[in-house]
């Protein structure tokens, strides 16, 4: 169906697809990073934002399944605080921090990677725009 390379195409797609993921959650520790150190967290650093973005993804994702499972109804509502709450909690123990700092560093964490998606989209339309200009 493919022809001689459809296998290939497809490994190529996934490889694209798993550096994409790789290259975000190393963005988003840089994020998580600065964020800890603008708030005074003395042992921010990105290998440790990397480690809380992985690890409190994989926590909270497995308390929100298990919760989903245990309670069926209203178990994505008691889930979701529980799996926030344990992606804080991995937050302050990978950097040795209060509750506050860590909901903090996580919070402004987002606020930055807002800005910054928003400045991006807005560059690139800007770009593209200037860029359809050219064409006619």
């Amino acid at each position: 169906m493919y022809g001689a390379h459809g296998y290939l195409t497809g490994f190529s797609i996934g490889a694209g697809f798993g550096a994409v993921f790789i290259i975000a959650l190393f963005i988003a520790a840089l994020f998580l990073a600065l964020a800890a150190k603008m708030l005074g967290i003395e042992k921010a650093g990105v290998l440790r934002a990397l480690l809380g973005i992985v690890g409190g993804g994989v926590f909270s994702g497995i308390v929100m399944i298990a919760f989903g499972v245990l309670l069926p109804h209203g178990g994505w509502l008691v889930g979701s605080i529980l799996a926030f709450l344990a992606y804080i909690w991995t937050i302050k123990v990978v950097f040795d921090t209060d509750w506050l700092r860590a909901f903090l560093a996580l919070v402004l964490a987002v606020v930055i990677e807002v800005i910054t998606i928003v400045i991006l989209v807005w560059l690139l339309a800007i770009l593209g725009v200037a860029a359809l200009a050219f064409l006619s």
